[in-house]
């Protein structure tokens, strides 16, 4: 998994098809799996507690340090069939998913449950490791692009040198990354796939524990 630089997102590379209540250890860039809490612990309702939102299409560009260059105007010139990315950090994100629905979990309703199964596990003495999926969001179709280091760009064509004159002609199929981009990561949305999470863990303050955004 990637978090993504200067927002609470977290880009879903594993492959696997994370639930809202999924809990993770978290080492440095890794995410091992742990455990759901609604198998864990008992007597939890899933149906009230996970609400779903209405499709939307989903955007960040800006927000995560990426500039988008439709027309060439930042001094290098564009073919009409092309488009450049441009990455202030590592793992900046362009992102663009179309029938986006989030899934959230309504973690202050159970928040003294979930206290009480970090002390249980003694999760508790190491709060900046166990994290907390509280947020997935489903899409059916869109891309994401990120960086793996500071300062890169990355242009992308259309084969058929067809103009690309919006961000939702980013996501089209046709279009692809052209040259050497190893320092680019790329995850593509078909189907109803999760390529979104957001995670919390606790942190103390004052000897009252909350739970704050990894």
């Amino acid at each position: 998994m990637i978090k993504f630089s200067k927002t609470n997102l977290i880009g879903n590379t594993m492959g696997y098809k994370c639930e809202p209540g999924d809990i993770f250890a978290k080492n440095r860039n890794n995410f091992t799996y742990q455990e759901n809490i609604f198998k864990a612990i008992p007597g939890l309702d899933k149906s009230s507690l996970i609400k779903s939102s209405d499709p939307f299409t989903f955007t960040r560009t800006n927000e995560t340090g990426v500039t988008v260059d439709l027309k060439g105007k930042y001094g290098v010139p564009l073919e009409k069939d092309q488009v450049r990315i441009r990455f202030a950090n590592t793992h900046s994100a362009f992102v663009y998913l179309t029938d986006a629905v989030t899934h959230s979990l309504a973690i202050g309703s159970i928040s003294q449950e979930l206290y009480r199964y970090w002390r249980k596990k003694d999760y508790i003495n190491n709060v900046r490791r166990y994290c907390l999926v509280n947020m997935v969001m489903e899409a059916g179709g869109g891309r994401i692009i990120y960086s793996r280091c500071n300062k890169t760009s990355v242009t992308l064509a259309h084969s058929q040198g067809l103009q690309i004159d919006s961000l939702g002609g980013i996501i089209n199929a046709e279009v692809a990354i052209t040259g050497l981009a190893s320092s680019i990561g790329s995850i593509e949305i078909t189907g109803n796939y999760r390529p979104v999470l957001q995670m919390v863990r606790w942190y103390k303050n004052r000897r009252i524990y909350r739970f704050q955004p990894i």
